[in-house]
């Protein structure tokens, strides 16, 4: 992890402490959650990550108070909670990668698909678009697998006037 990458965890984690608080909390108040959370971080350090979070507008300064959490902080810890959730996506989707069994030669095993539900009744007009897609290689491959309704593919069911086409999972 890069010195960037360390600093920038502190600070999301003062805006934490802070917005978990839901009131203002001194530097003090701060540094003793902080060091509960296992972050060894001096009060004068704490202030000085402070005064950065004030002049970018995600900490207010109460005075004798000390410090709370603006509507910007809070937006800019639900978009790291965002980041969070995409990485922990992409390492699932990682994982089931690593334990594809899928073999051609017997078209057998397990292979990660991309679902999409289509209305029975567009059929006709998708399938012409969908053969461009394949034919100009935007795919990940040259296979599809057809689902009719009521099928249960993965957690999913197929609804009854439609259709699952499965592709392969390019992420």
């Amino acid at each position: 992890m890069s010195m960037s990458e360390k600093i920038e965890k502190k600070k999301q984690a003062i805006l934490k402490v802070l917005q978990d608080a839901d009131k203002s909390l001194t530097s003090a108040k701060i540094t003793r959650q902080l060091q509960e959370m296992g972050y060894e971080l001096s009060g004068r350090t704490i202030r000085l990550y402070l005064q950065e979070l004030d002049r970018q507008g995600l900490t207010r300064n109460q005075g004798k108070r000390g410090r709370s959490i603006t509507d910007s902080g809070r937006g800019e810890l639900a978009a790291q909670k965002t980041f969070e959730k995409v990485g922990i996506m992409a390492a699932r989707i990682d994982q089931l990668a690593y334990n594809m069994t899928f073999n051609l030669a017997n078209p057998s095993g397990t292979v990660i698909i991309n679902i999409s539900m289509l209305p029975i009744a567009r059929l006709h007009t998708v399938i012409p678009l969908m053969q461009k897609v394949f034919k100009a290689g935007y795919t990940m491959g040259q296979m599809l697998a057809v689902f009719p309704p009521a099928a249960r593919v993965g957690g999913s069911e197929v609804p009854p006037d439609c259709v699952g086409i499965g592709t392969v999972c390019s992420v």
